[in-house]
Order: structure tokens, then C-alpha cells, then sequence
């Protein structure tokens, strides 16, 4: 892949190096030594840059990272392939062959780190000193670069490729405007969606968002349905019309082990094929990953032999499962991310083994399929849930909240309400026994009830015993009417209780 990196003075040949061409470097000299060989390696102005933490070359259309090890041998082989100048004590220079020596070596390297480096605190895409001012003009967030060009995507209009759009990604695709329509992919479509019209455009509109490097909609796609029901069909010409390069494939688990962000660090997508909630992972962990990913939070993601890299990585997920998801979800804010279809046709025992190829042969169509659900998508501003999807979401919520689910069964939530802390739990014990789920102390149970319902307040009782209260909640057949019983849970930091003073009426 960077076979072009190779010193263009060198020509390997049965495994011995001859010299064709020689140049003259100053090995003591480490930053003019660092941009001349940042020239010969990087073939500038093409690209090389330095970037959070490592090496980037432009390539088919997308700044495609390397490694310092590899810079480093090319380093080596181009110091190897050089001369130096010497004066000689008769006033005359002489070119002698450079020896590198490894201290030579690392100090170039580290040279070429600050010759080569541009801003870390600017999210890619973005443009490069030089840019066309056509170009420039636009956000860079509204193009994706294709086989043949970049695509601004609101226009469907091709522009040439260049050097001076930072993007890590690229489509394999190639843009024709006029491609025929996909009937093959239609099909596929109605086959699986069985006619849900909203389904299908929710994809397509799903496709579309995929296209451009905006996550500011800040959603999840999540796709249920049984074993040979089409997903992997869907993930894999995802693939395809993406680019393998741009989609990270890894497991549910992956997400909360050391290293398992690493490999989003430059995917804009991720397709989790199979997803699995098994006892051995943490789900709490797994739902601030994904809560904090989809939201465009900077987080630290620690790399395996480098640093950590912190940054908001580009990445939208595409979930496909056989089984609903049960990740611990209190207040209920992943599942709002979750954009969610169901399939609940299963194709096992009938499997088209051609119907890839088929598909892969319409991958010029697919992408103006997705482009118009990309237009669709910024004229709407948002993601329509399907209705076939509305109790799938709601028996999630069920399964990674049960509170909430025994909240909507046994109590009622307004302003006025109030119930004896004591009387909530019991409640919620009584439940839990019946779910056959542990109920947890006092203290979680607070902290989960509070989760649920942000609104929710606590106060202290004047009654005989002064028993503590939840405000804005009761249970349904012992709603009380709240009272001027009712008094603050404690006095402020600086307020001294007035014995005097008549109780507060709310």
C-alpha cells in the first residue's frame, strides 16, 4: 500500500539495494534534514502530515495514517541513499556517503514531527492552507470523497480531488448521476421491510447520514430482527458503498475493553454485526461509551504501544442484533439516541447466495439512493422512528429500566404528589419479587428513582415521626393530596430553623 514511500533514489533488486540517484543532505542538521527528506518520502505537496500523534499520507482520495516505525525506516533508507558535503583542507568539497547513525535518526524523526504537524485541535474534515477558494467557500462537513472526486453532497456536484481536504476516509464508490435506479436493491428492501414505507426511508435516511462527516444529529442505529433476516446484507454494502478502509467492524464487549476504541479513531462508522449481551460484560460501561461517542464528547481513548489520543471520534454506529439490548439505562438517555427498525422475516432454509454480487453491481445507484435520504435528512432535521418500531423501543426501555417500567405500572408522576419514601421502596421490593429481579438498597434505589424522574424532590414531613418524602410521585390508589405539613428536608447552609415561623405551604 505505501509502496510509493519508498526513497525515489532507491531500487530494490534481489534483495540488494543499488543507488541510482543520491542527494545531498546535511545529517547534522535535523530540521533542514527533516524538511528535505519530508519532501522525498511524502512526495510533497501531495501530503504528509503530522497529526494527533501520527503520521498521515494522502492516498486514493483520504489522508490514510502510517506509522512512525515505517517513517522511520524510510528515514534510514533515505540517509542511506545520501551524501554529505566535506570541505577538504585544500578549501575543495568532496561528497561522501551518509553513515546514519540511530541518534541522527530519531532526532530527524522528531524533527520531521514539527515540520509536518498541523493543528490537533481541529476535528477533521477540514481544509489545508491552499485550498481552491471554490472550495474553501464550503463546509467541509458536506463532502465525501469518492473514487472519482469529491462529492459535495447538498449539490451532488463532483469536484476534483485534493491534498487540501483533511479527511480520513473514502468511498471505493464511484459517482454517476446518472445510474440506473437499483431494482435489485428495492427489492432486497421490500422483501425484508415487508412494505413499511417509513422503515426503508428511515434506512435510506440512515445511509445518507453515513455519507458526510456530520454526527451533530447525535444518533445510534439500532436493527433487530431474526437470523438470516438481512442485516448482514445491509452492514456489508454499507461497507462497500463507504469504503472497508472507513468502517470499523468489532464486538458490543470491544467497546469497554482497554484498548477497543482505538480503531475508531479515523472511522466515521462502525457496524457491530452481531451484537451480544452476555453477563461478562460491564453494560454500565457500554452505555457511556456509546453516550458519550454519539454525543461528539471528547474522550481519552488509549492506544496499544502510543499515548492516549483525546478528541470526539467521528464514528456513528450501526447495531445489528438478533435479541433486544440490555444495557443498564436509568434515565432512559441512550435509548433516546437509539433510531430503531425491526425485521421479522427470517430467510433461513432460503438464502440467495448471488444476492451480493447482485447488489455490489448497483453500488453507483445505492449511493444517489442515499444521497437523496441525505436531502431528505437535512431538509427534516431529524430521524423519524418508525411505528413499526414504537413497541420494539418501549420493550427495550422495559429491559434496561425496569424502575421506569414499575413506575409506569404502579405510580403516578406529577406536580402535588407525594409519597413516604419508605412506602415507594416497600413498593418497589413487592415488584421486584414478582419480576424476579433484586431490588437493591434504599440508597440505589434513590439514585436510580432520581435518574428517571430529574424533576423529582424530597422533603421532610411534620408530621409525628417526620418520616422523608418524595415530592412529584405517589403510588396509584394511595394518592394524597400534598399538605402545609410538608416542610423543607433541611434548612439552608446559613438558615437557622424559626420555631416561630408557621410551616410552608407548596
Amino acid at each position: 500500500m505505501y509502496a510509493d514511500l519508498l526513497v525515489q533514489s532507491n531500487c530494490v533488486q534481489n534483495g540488494a539495494t543499488r543507488m541510482t540517484a543520491r542527494h545531498v543532505i546535511d545529517a547534522y542538521d535535523h530540521v533542514l534534514s527533516a524538511r528535505k527528506i519530508t519532501d522525498i518520502v511524502f512526495n510533497r505537496p501531495r501530503g504528509g502530515h503530522y497529526y494527533r500523534g501520527s503520521f498521515w499520507l494522502f492516498r486514493s482520495g483520504a489522508f490514510r495514517m502510517i506509522s512512525d516505525e515505517l517513517v522511520r525506516g524510510m528515514v534510514w533508507l533515505t540517509l542511506e541513499a545520501s551524501d554529505r558535503v566535506v570541505e577538504k583542507e585544500s578549501g575543495l568539497t568532496k561528497r561522501v556517503p551518509v553513515k546514519p547513525k540511530q541518534s541522527q535518526v530519531n532526532s530527524i524523526l522528531s524533527a520531521m514531527k514539527a515540520v509536518c504537524a498541523i493543528d490537533d485541535n481541529i476535528d477533521p474534515p477540514f481544509w489545508l492552507p491552499g485550498a481552491p477558494p471554490e472550495l474553501a467557500a464550503l463546509s467541509p462537513k458536506d463532502f465525501i470523497s469518492v473514487a472519482n472526486g469529491l462529492l459535495h453532497i447538498p449539490t451532488a456536484r463532483l469536484y476534483s480531488h485534493t491534498p487540501t481536504y483533511f479527511n480520513l476516509y473514502a468511498s471505493t464508490v464511484t459517482f454517476d448521476p446518472g445510474a440506473a435506479r437499483p431494482s435489485q436493491w428495492h427489492k432486497f428492501l421490500d422483501e425484508i421491510f415487508i412494505a413499511d414505507t417509513e422503515a426503508k426511508n428511515t434506512l435510506q435516511d440512515w445511509f445518507g447520514y453515513n455519507l458526510t462527516p456530520d454526527t451533530s444529529l447525535q444518533k445510534i442505529m439500532l436493527i433487530v430482527g431474526p437470523r438470516r433476516g438481512g442485516k448482514g446484507t445491509i452492514g456489508r454494502i454499507m461497507t462497500l458503498m463507504l469504503g472497508r478502509d472507513s468502517v470499523a467492524s468489532m464486538t458490543l464487549a470491544s467497546l469497554g475493553e482497554l484498548f477497543g476504541l482505538q480503531h475508531l479513531i479515523s472511522r466515521p462508522a462502525c457496524i457491530i454485526p452481531d451484537a451480544r449481551f452476555s453477563k461478562r460484560m460491564d453494560p454500565a460501561i457500554i452505555a457511556e461509551r456509546l453516550l458519550s461517542i454519539s454525543g461528539e464528547d471528547a474522550i481519552p481513548v488509549n492506544q496499544k504501544y502510543k499515548g492516549t489520543w483525546v478528541g470526539a471520534l467521528p464514528t456513528r454506529f450501526t447495531v445489528f442484533t438478533n435479541e433486544l439490548p440490555a444495557i443498564a439505562d436509568m434515565s432512559g438517555a441512550l435509548l433516546e439516541r437509539f433510531v430503531i427498525l425491526r425485521l421479522t422475516r427470517t430467510f433461513a432454509g432460503h438464502e440467495d447466495p448471488t444476492l451480493f454480487h447482485r447488489l455490489s453491481q448497483e453500488t453507483s445507484g445505492i449511493l444517489n439512493w442515499a444521497i437523496v435520504g441525505y436531502q431528505r435528512l437535512r431538509e427534516v432535521g431529524r430521524f423519524r422512528q418508525p411505528t413499526s418500531s414504537v413497541e420494539t423501543a418501549a420493550s427495550i426501555r422495559r429491559i434496561s429500566s425496569p424502575l421506569a417500567d414499575f413506575i409506569e405500572e404502579r405510580c403516578e408522576v406529577r406536580a402535588g404528589l407525594f409519597v413516604e419514601k419508605s412506602k415507594l421502596f416497600q413498593a418497589w421490593e413487592n415488584w421486584c419479587v414478582k419480576q424476579r429481579i433484586p431490588a437493591g438498597s434504599t440508597q440505589i434505589f434513590g439514585r436510580d428513582l432520581q435518574a428517571v424522574i430529574p424533576e423529582l424532590g424530597e422533603k421532610r414531613s411534620a408530621t409525628e415521626g417526620r418520616p422523608r418524602m418524595y415530592m412529584g410521585i405517589s403510588l396509584i390508589g394511595g394518592v394524597e393530596e400534598q399538605s402545609n405539613k410538608i416542610v423543607p428536608l433541611r434548612p439552608g447552609p446559613y438558615e437557622k430553623p424559626d420555631p416561630n415561623k408557621p410551616p410552608e405551604t407548596h
